[in-house]
Parts: C-alpha cells; structure tokens; sequence
C-alpha cells in the first residue's frame, strides 16, 4: 500500500500511527500471573486455621472457621446473621442440585404429544 492511495478514516489509523508488529498498546498493563481479587479470597478462605472447639485444638479451614463463628452468633439470638445463614442456605438449595434427568411417564407422554402437534404444524408428518 502506498501512502497515495490509503485513505485514513474510521478503523483505518495512519500508517506512521500504527502499532509496530510485537508491541503492546498498553504496555504497563496488566502483568501476566497477576491474580485477580475472586482467586486471592478463594486461597485464604481455603487456608488452615486451629480454633478450640470443647477445649482441644481443632484444625479447620478458615470458611469453616467463619461459619462456625456466624452460626455461634446466630444460636445467641443475634437477629441479622441468623437471616444472612438463612438467606444464604436458601440461595445454595437451588433446584438444580436435586434435578434428575430422568422425565416421569406422564411427562414423557406430554413431551411426545408436544413434538407429534409441532410437527404437524410444520407439515413433517
């Protein structure tokens, strides 16, 4: 391409303004292996701590050591913690944990009178 017949506009920078061939255009960004703020969290929660539980030392990861701590509070009557415990067992008790795959014989047949009707519908008797 000669300079002559370039034309310089929308998605088309000047030639002389270009990134050369192996250069970064933000070259102090992110560096690479630098872990982002979910990864951090995830490895100190996972991390091992030794509480005392019924006078001996326990040895337990710091989540566990956490919800242990919240249950404690919420069984003493504190109000807010009990519906954050209660809030959060809701969130995790989803439907899809006790989905099965398999569809009930009335279901079954729903679904087969279902797909007979659209593709009669659609003339692929």
């Amino acid at each position: 391409m000669t300079d002559k017949t370039y034309a310089v506009g929308k998605s088309k920078p000047p030639l002389h303004s270009r990134f050369k061939p192996g250069q970064s255009g933000n070259p102090k960004g992110r560096p690479k292996g630098k872990r982002n703020l979910r990864t951090e969290l995830l490895e100190e929660l996972s991390g091992t701590i030794t509480i005392k539980e019924n006078g001996r030392p326990v040895t337990v990861s710091k989540a566990h050591a956490i919800m242990k701590a919240m249950m404690s509070k919420a069984a003493a009557g504190d109000a807010r913690t009990a519906q954050y415990l209660i809030d959060m067992a809701l969130k995790l008790d989803t439907p899809e944990e006790n989905n099965t795959t398999e569809a009930a014989p009335d279901d079954e047949a729903i679904l087969a009178a279902y797909r007979d009707r659209i593709m009669r519908e659609a003339g692929h008797e």
